[in-house]
């Protein structure tokens, strides 16, 4: 997946580290709000 932007990939691979980060914090969150756990 990532093996075209190898050489390249400084700014594009923080970019993509951030909206990994940013999704899995706001699916965190859903999965509180769905379980029960933040009220």
């Amino acid at each position: 997946m990532a093996t075209k932007t190898t050489k390249t990939a400084k700014p594009t691979y923080t970019f993509r580290a951030s909206w990994a980060v940013l999704l899995l914090i706001i699916n965190f969150v859903v999965a509180g709000y769905y379980f029960g756990v933040i009220k």
